[in-house]
């Protein structure tokens, strides 16, 4: 199917195109430069918060290591520790000072840990726990347990392979999972303690704590969900991260992800963190999202101004197609007013002119069918009256002859009453008030004639009378009714008159004779002769005024009798029509 633009059309999509490349180059040329450095921002964002993170964990390790630190340093605690007892007296040194001691020195951390004392000083009195499962479940724990224990502890084993005796250096210090602390998630802070009579290993602390508590710090990073930290030792092993850095995570740095790395000092631990790289670029996402906003916008504000110039070079064309197409509806009214001398107001000018024309002629064609049509009304109207006339005479005739002096006086006086409404001073229209009161003259004349064998009833709406209707369309039907309806003794006639909405409706009812099918549908029909000319008048005479949709319509059924429905539009007798 081939597109048709208008000009209009053309002449913006030009203008839209010119607009359209600076405003992409612009666009693009923006969006490379934020989007790059929204990737420098995230980067040194997540580098910010590593440092964070790991400025939290080494104050957690400063605690641990303050706790154990204040042990070493406490030289009454080590006199106390090498001193050798003998019956009460090491409870009371146990009592007095060292379980007090090492309970404050526990309590001064605000997480749970097991505070194990191991010393060489057989004299001394164990005191322990002995528990099964996690020991950090139950809260802060201090043991005191000769060194001896050791031989038996599958841990120590296990430390002495790695670090070598616990007494062989003096001062040392050993972060280390040992025993069940990697089962139950936990870790342990060694240090040895020192006699300051001759500086010799006295023994060693083993502090335990929950992972969780010494690197909770790590489960506050949260760069997007798929963001992960986690501390790993030296061997590569995850001591404790975010979810998904199970055993085995290892961050590689790739075109999927970034790694950064922090060192903890003071230990073998590394922190890692690891965020994809859609996450780092969901704000370049947004500035693409904007970028594209920014750019409809610019562009939908030049294509508005585009539209206006588009607009006010076209406007012109658009008045002449108007003025076109207004014609081709029927109005020949319509003029083109165009200033200057240019192409437009030369086409203007040629326009109105040839419009001039064209009315006037169609003025002409329009004047002689209105004529022609108030000479077919006045035809009918002509036809109408002598038809009447002739039949009144002839009953004025009969009275005469019989000598019905009152009767004829009556039918004289109705008469001239009839004609006085009928005639109007010579207008076409006539009040339904007015209508009625001219049927009822005519209905007058025929009781005279008929007596008490004609029953009338009227039953008109009082909303209708003060309307307007063309004259003389009752009284053809009631006499049409006294002419062919009659075969009994009496006949009754009833003349209503009811509003519908917009259209009134005036009937005219009889009991009589009826008529049959075929002959009520061609009693309207144009050059039938069936029930003489008065119906066909009326009928023809509100059509010609109000048009097809208005009339008369017959309904009627052998012996039964005949109802005439006349409708035409509401018609305020203010605005009638002479």
């Amino acid at each position: 199917m081939k597109l048709k633009f208008s000009f209009a059309n053309k002449l913006m999509l030009s203008y839209l195109v010119m607009v359209l490349i600076p405003v992409v180059l612009i666009g693009s040329y923006s969006y490379t430069n934020s989007v790059h450095s929204i990737r420098t921002n995230s980067k040194i964002s997540v580098a910010r918060t590593l440092q964070q993170i790991r400025e939290n964990i080494m104050g957690n390790v400063a605690e641990v290591s303050k706790i154990s630190e204040q042990l070493y340093q406490d030289v009454t605690l080590s006199r106390l520790l090498t001193e050798k007892y003998q019956g009460y007296n090491v409870y009371e040194a146990m009592m007095d000072y060292i379980m007090p001691r090492l309970e404050s020195s526990a309590n001064w951390s605000s997480h749970k840990m097991r505070l194990s004392v191991y010393v060489k000083n057989d004299s001394l009195r164990e005191r322990y726990n002995v528990l099964e499962g996690n020991p950090l479940a139950n809260g802060t724990l201090i043991d005191l347990y000769s060194i001896n224990r050791l031989s038996s502890e599958p841990w120590y084993a296990d430390y002495k392979q790695k670090y070598g005796e616990a007494d062989r250096i003096v001062g040392s210090t050993v972060w280390a999972q040992l025993g069940d602390d990697a089962a139950y998630g936990n870790i342990s802070y060694v240090q040895h303690l020192v006699g300051y009579d001759k500086y010799t290993a006295i023994g060693f602390v083993r502090i335990t704590v929950k992972l969780g508590d010494l690197f909770d710090a790590v489960d506050t990073f949260t760069v997007g969900d798929a963001g992960q930290a986690a501390v790993i030792d030296k061997q590569g092993n995850v001591l404790y991260g975010t979810k998904g850095t199970e055993a085995g995570w290892s961050p590689v740095p790739s075109s999927k992800q970034q790694v950064t790395e922090e060192a903890l000092p003071d230990t073998d631990w590394k922190l890692f963190a690891s965020v994809p790289n859609d996450v780092l670029e969901k704000g370049a996402r947004k500035v693409a999202r904007l970028t594209i906003v920014i750019c409809a916008g610019s562009f939908a504000v030049l294509g508005l101004f585009g539209a206006v110039v588009s607009r006010y070079f076209s406007r012109r064309i658009y008045k002449i197609i108007a003025s076109l197409r207004a014609f081709q509806g029927g109005d020949f009214r319509k003029r083109i007013q165009f200033g200057g001398s240019d192409e437009f107001g030369q086409m203007a000018h040629a326009f109105n002119e040839m419009a001039g024309t064209i009315e006037e002629l169609i003025n002409k064609v329009y004047v002689t069918e209105l004529q022609k049509k108030d000479a077919e009304l006045e035809a009918l109207h002509t036809q109408i009256k002598p038809h009447f006339l002739y039949n009144t005479l002839s009953s004025i005739n009969s009275l005469a002859n019989l000598g019905e002096v009152d009767r004829l006086s009556r039918m004289v006086s109705g008469l001239s009453k009839f004609y006085r409404l009928t005639l109007n001073n010579g207008n076409t229209f006539i009040s339904i008030v007015q209508e009625v009161q001219q049927v009822a003259a005519y209905i007058d004349i025929q009781t005279i004639k008929y007596r008490n064998r004609l029953e009338v009833t009227y039953d008109v709406d009082p909303a209708v009378l003060s309307l307007s209707t063309v004259k003389i369309v009752l009284q053809p039907f009631v006499e049409n009714v006294l002419k062919h309806a009659w075969y009994d003794e009496t006949i009754h006639i009833c003349i209503r008159g009811s509003l519908h909405d917009d259209t009134v409706v005036l009937s005219v009812v009889d009991n009589g004779v009826g008529m049959r099918p075929e002959t009520t549908e061609s009693i309207l029909k144009p050059g039938k002769q069936i029930a003489g000319c008065g119906i066909r008048n009326v009928d023809e005479r509100i059509k010609l005024h109000f048009g097809q949709q208005y009339g008369v319509t017959i309904s009627s059924r052998l012996g039964i009798g005949t109802s005439v429905r006349i409708t035409f539009p509401v018609l305020h007798y203010q605005d009638r029509r002479f």
